[in-house]
């Protein structure tokens, strides 16, 4: 897979198994345990996808047509490359762990129970504006 890919499947399972845009989801005030855990972990997907990103740079830098590495380049490219599939690794198991946790729900349940909570949010909000709560009994 490549930096972006474990992103973008990530923010695939995570839309689908909400039923909703991730901008919306994040945007959410709604109590979600589920779904804050997922965002955070999608954070940090996007962290190593951008180090991810960078360590590749780094690597087609030094192997570019007819750069020629003395050892210390050549050091440096192989701590780059080690590097390089550690961050893969790293972002292979974060994008499967958010796989794992979403996959763990029956298909909409996440999404539905999202819109229960938002409702159930939104009424005991209601509730206890101070408008809406009946005066002191006298």
């Amino acid at each position: 897979m490549t930096s972006t890919d474990y992103l973008a499947d990530a923010d695939r399972l995570i839309t689908e198994a909400w039923s909703q845009p991730l901008d919306q989801l994040r945007a959410s005030t709604v109590p979600d345990p589920v779904l804050t855990g997922v965002l955070r972990l999608r954070q940090e997907l996007a962290s190593i996808t951008t180090d991810l990103s960078n360590q590749q740079a780094g690597v087609h830098r030094l192997t570019e047509p007819g750069l020629r590495l003395d050892d210390e380049g050549l050091r440096h490219l192989s701590c780059l490359t080690e590097q390089l599939r550690a961050a893969h690794s790293k972002a292979s198991a974060y994008r499967n762990a958010i796989a794992t946790l979403l996959h763990a729900f029956p298909q909409g349940y996440l999404g539905e129970l999202h819109l229960l909570r938002a409702h159930h949010h939104t009424n005991t909000a209601s509730e206890s504006t101070p408008a809406q709560r009946p005066g002191p009994a006298h």
